[in-house]
């Protein structure tokens, strides 16, 4: 498997091509790194952590699979400086409707729908983040608009 930068600087993989855009380590890298690919800036990630929370806290159903007890998990996670997770962005992409391929060092890229999701979605729709396993950190992409191309989003999908 080819390196992460060099996946990205990849106009077959990636368009236009990108690089990794750092993100601070302040424990909001999640939520700045999804604020960053959706508006090209940082500065939304506390209304996105709370559109996020509220989503959570009212279709609870949704997501009981992922945590315990709903009102101790959104009251942490509504808290500033709480590492987002597998739920937040789940939760994110419902209620933005939006499509996120997380990519991370030496493995396969996560791909993470809204639950309304259309299995007709063009690449261009996709946005992206980067997940560094190893720091437990989120980056994102520069250009902040870059995009999965639709040969790399059907090579990820073979191997999910």
């Amino acid at each position: 498997m080819r390196g992460l930068s060099d996946q990205l600087a990849d106009r077959m993989h990636f368009s236009p091509a990108c690089s990794i855009h750092p993100i601070d380590s302040d424990g909001n890298c999640q939520w700045k790194a999804l604020s960053w690919a959706c508006f090209g800036d940082t500065h939304h990630h506390v209304q996105i952590r709370n559109r996020v929370c509220n989503e959570i806290r009212t279709h609870w159903s949704h997501y009981k699979d992922f945590v315990v007890n709903a009102d101790t998990y959104v009251h942490e996670m509504s808290k500033i400086g709480t590492w987002g997770d597998h739920c937040t962005l789940v939760a994110f992409c419902n209620v933005y409707d939006q499509h996120l391929l997380v990519m991370r060092n030496n493995q396969e890229p996560i791909m993470v729908q809204p639950a309304s999701t259309n299995t007709d979605v063009k690449a261009s729709q996709w946005i992206v983040v980067v997940y560094n396993q190893v720091k437990n950190h989120y980056s994102s992409v520069y250009p902040y608009y870059a995009s999965p191309t639709g040969l790399f989003l059907g090579k990820v999908r073979k191997t999910i």
